[in-house]
């Protein structure tokens, strides 16, 4: 393939406005990739893990998103317990665009006093305001995707995440979770803008001799 002078210039021109700050580096980014290793449950809770209440990692033939196994948080008939499941956090620094992503599936959906949340915050910056995305209305019996953008300020940060689920029956209701993963775009550090600057100046000029 052959690439212009004129293309090379357009790069040349983004990377020096970012090496000088008048563009972020999240302009050069690619397309999102997972940031830590997405976690299926597959060896049992993962290490660093804080489970609480009546969750449980679930083994089964077959009802896994993926492979056999998945977490479950299961209703009781105690009005107290509140369930959480805390993984160890993840540190996101040098992404951009950061997302939460994981499969979801409710059993007899969410009702009246049901409590079904995801928060994500700073570990390293307590100060910084954490999310907080609370689940109703969910449809029953399949599995869905839910992804959960994170702000610009949780960028550069290990991240501290949980799953929190409260079920006042004991009649089956339940909700699942399966391959839970962080996802975020790769920012090029300053060493990389500044070979990429190199190289486009370099072809360039060799393409104006």
């Amino acid at each position: 393939m052959i690439v212009s002078g004129r293309k090379f210039g357009r790069v040349l021109v983004v990377a020096a406005a970012v090496i000088f700050g008048f563009l972020p580096a999240s302009t050069l980014a690619t397309d999102p990739v997972p940031i830590s290793p997405i976690e299926g449950f597959e060896l049992g809770l993962p290490v660093g893990a804080i489970n609480v209440g009546t969750g449980t990692v679930v083994a089964l033939t077959s009802g896994a998103h993926s492979g056999v196994r998945r977490f479950q948080f299961v209703g009781d008939t105690d009005p107290t317990t509140v369930s959480s499941l805390t993984l160890a956090p993840v540190d996101v620094t040098g992404y951009s665009n950061v997302s939460l992503e994981f499969a979801s599936k409710f059993n007899f959906g969410i009702e009246g006093n049901d409590l079904a949340a995801v928060r994500v915050s700073s570990f390293d910056n307590p100060l910084l305001t954490p999310i907080i995305v609370p689940f109703s209305n969910q449809p029953t019996g399949d599995w869905s995707i839910v992804t959960i953008d994170l702000p610009a300020e949780l960028s550069n940060h290990q991240l501290s995440f949980s799953f929190t689920a409260d079920f006042n029956s004991a009649s089956g209701d339940a909700w699942s979770i399966d391959d839970v993963g962080f996802f975020g775009t790769p920012v090029p550090e300053p060493a990389t803008l500044a070979l990429l600057s190199l190289g486009a100046l370099t072809a360039i000029r060799r393409r104006s001799q």
